[in-house]
């Protein structure tokens, strides 16, 4: 016999969740088993979408006016997911683990307090994440107490960050990239129009603990930790320069 649907699945959505898993061998769309879902989303550990106003002043080499007040930032991280393998129910069962497919149109932007041209060149930041996530609740000593939550997740990042520009990657350059002279550029950077692009490779591990859990409406108080390494390379359009990597270096890492 079937097990009902997964309660957070939509008819139809359910019904094809259960024969791609009857034909992978997951065990059908079941609430102890595999299962493929298509509307539960799980941003925990991806990039959010913000805006605030700040009072750092920005240094641009190459700005006679610089440095120049900060306005606000601005960030747009759509998440857009497609269908997750999930393994139980974090509101049924307090733990669940999924692994989810995730592609993120990020950009980001920068306005200025000057009269001409204040918006720094923009960010662009797609991507496609791998997510592999486990949460779990933990209840201590005193059962009707609110729990604490446990929440582990691992994201295997390809992506590309570029500025959009088409300037000479440094100030004493003129023309427009590739074809700058002199070739060989020297410090300081063109950071008004300069050219710059990567394609990347980034591993991202993460933590949270989560206080005052209501498993229901899925809030808590959160503190954790992230670490990652990234990786630039050459392959591809937008791949890195040899002159952008001997400044940029062959990859960050972070904590």
């Amino acid at each position: 016999a079937c097990a009902p649907p997964h309660p957070s699945t939509a008819p139809t959505s359910a019904l094809v969740g259960a024969l791609v898993g009857a034909v992978l061998g997951w065990g059908g769309a079941q609430a102890k088993g595999w299962y493929v879902d298509y509307d539960l989303q799980t941003r925990l550990f991806l990039d959010r979408t913000y805006l605030f106003v700040s009072p750092n002043r920005i240094q641009r080499q190459g700005d006679p006016d610089s440095p120049l007040p900060l306005v606000f930032e601005g960030q747009f991280a759509p998440n857009l997911f497609l269908p997750q393998l999930r393994r139980g129910d974090f509101k049924e069962d307090g733990r669940e683990t999924l692994f989810s497919l995730v592609f993120t149109p990020n950009i980001r932007l920068r306005l200025m307090n000057t009269d001409s041209n204040p918006i720094l060149p923009p960010s662009y930041l797609p991507k496609l994440t791998l997510q592999a996530a486990h949460l779990r609740l933990l209840h201590g000593p005193d059962k009707d107490g609110a729990p604490r939550m446990l929440a582990v997740g691992l994201n295997v990042i390809v992506g590309h960050y570029s500025n959009g520009e088409d300037g000479c990657f440094f100030a004493n350059q003129t023309g427009k990239d590739p074809n700058c002279e002199p070739a060989e550029g020297t410090l300081p950077l063109n950071e008004i129009t300069g050219s710059f692009s990567t394609n990347l490779l980034r591993f991202e591990a993460h933590t949270r603990l989560g206080f005052g859990v209501d498993p229901h409406k899925l809030s808590a108080w959160l503190v954790g930790a992230s670490a990652f390494y990234e990786l630039n390379s050459a392959i591809g359009p937008g791949g890195m320069s040899p002159a952008q990597r001997h400044v940029y270096g062959n990859g960050h890492w972070g904590v």
